[in-house]
């Protein structure tokens, strides 16, 4: 069950009453990144958080929602900045009449008078059409329930010259019925990355500094699932810029969410699968000699299925490739540090294309495998990942898929079942 664009799948859960019943839904929305000084004034990134909410209720003021750098801080002059939410450091507020009804109920984007940051490349105008494109990639809005958007600024010139966002919009999925609208100077492109931006048309080339600026990592976060198959979302995550190595993310905690049945609460657990989840002894990533590499660390617990193990081995990889995006002159490398014990029920590592075993002795193993991608075909040339498809959702970000695992039938007991009568014990 999908409640809107790009949304994770719906947790269901009843409450206890008589005729009361609740839907908690996990899924993301999208924010206008800042990205500081270094930001590229032709373009402002597109990042999802992770949003817990009753029915999706209350999810579209999270849009403008301050968004913490929990991974170093943006360097700025006089200065830092530890907020990378454009829209809330711009002082523009997503504002709906009635949040259970939206898009049949008004949209408010309310603009303060508050003067543009120093630091930024933007103009007020180009981060209230990030903030747009947000707001219309969360919602289905068609000409039986168009998106009506009205502007609000205390500013009378900021009124005069951002009055042209008003309206009513229609989102992709009306296509046929004469949506989307286009908004005002800018248009939407997704990168090799699953990062969606907002481009305007009329701004200059990047500066040199904005260039030099590394990509986000982009860590896999599981939710649960009705659907037979297991979901993980690729979420992009940016580092601050006294981050030398911002891919390191990928093997951190990270805890951009928000819970809607407590907005006191605006970081709360970790998403990240690589650290979440605590099955593993560690992650760890690494450049050097013109390549990276990512070692995942893992050892035999009798409460973790062998199965579950693989699977989530398998989505940590997956968002390594898209993390690093390697080529032939800079192939990642990944590796599977693990026991014995565990050899069978990762045969999949073991007879995957490319993939090399090496015997480290006292019961531990490595298995490893360079791996290459085609950014034109999006698939692997060289190497391979033995479980998991990813494909693009509907908004563009990254979705890795896995169907239930053939261990016998499929549970934790007979998924253990195949490990050795010695280490059962």
């Amino acid at each position: 069950m999908n409640a809107f664009p790009g949304s994770l799948p719906a947790l269901f859960v009843l409450l206890a009453g008589p005729a009361l019943a609740s839907v908690l839904e996990v899924g993301t929305i999208e924010q206008p990144v800042n990205l500081g000084a270094n930001a590229d004034p032709s373009r402002i990134p597109l990042g999802p958080v992770v949003i817990e909410t009753n029915h999706g209720y209350g999810r579209h003021p999270i849009i403008s929602a301050p968004r913490p750098c929990t991974h170093g801080t943006l360097a700025v002059e006089k200065g830092l900045e530890l907020n990378m939410n454009l829209a809330s450091v711009f002082g523009i507020e997503v504002i709906p009449e009635d949040s259970t009804d939206v898009p049949r109920a008004p949209v408010t984007i309310r603009i303060k008078d508050w003067p543009v940051p120093a630091y930024s490349p933007y103009r007020k105008d180009q981060v209230v059409s990030a903030t747009l494109h947000c707001l219309l990639r969360s919602v289905h809005a068609s000409p039986e329930s168009p998106l009506k958007i009205r502007i609000d600024a205390e500013n009378r010139e900021d009124a005069k010259n951002l009055k042209g966002f008003a309206g009513e919009y229609l989102t992709a999925e009306a296509e046929k019925q004469g949506g989307p609208t286009p908004v005002p100077g800018s248009h939407t492109t997704t990168d090799g990355r699953g990062v969606t931006y907002v481009v305007f048309a009329e701004a200059g080339p990047p500066s040199p500094e904005a260039l030099k600026r590394p990509p986000p990592a982009v860590i896999p976060s599981r939710l649960e699932s009705e659907e037979p198959e297991t979901l993980y979302k690729l979420i992009p995550v940016w580092a601050g810029d006294d981050w030398t190595q911002p891919a390191q993310v990928l093997t951190q905690p990270v805890t951009l969410f928000h819970d809607l049945f407590d907005p006191s609460i605006t970081t709360g657990p970790d998403i990240n699968e690589a650290t979440r989840r605590k099955i593993y002894q560690g992650c760890a990533w690494s450049e050097h000699f013109g390549d990276s590499r990512f070692t995942v660390r893992a050892e035999y617990r009798p409460e973790n299925a062998p199965s579950d193990l693989l699977d989530s081995v398998c989505a940590l990889f997956h968002a390594a490739v898209i993390t690093a995006l390697p080529t032939t002159q800079r192939p990642l490398t990944v590796n599977f540090h693990t026991e014995h014990a565990l050899l069978k029920a990762m045969a999949p590592f073991v007879n995957g294309e490319g993939w090399k075993q090496r015997d480290l002795g006292h019961g531990n193993v490595l298995l490893s495998c360079k791996l290459v991608w085609d950014p034109g075909n999006r698939k692997l040339t060289k190497g391979s990942i033995p479980r998991g498809t990813l494909a693009p959702s509907s908004t563009g970000t990254w979705m890795v898929s896995f169907v239930p695992k053939d261990f016998g039938a499929g549970n934790a007991r007979e998924d253990r079942a195949n490990l050795p009568e010695a280490r059962k014990d």
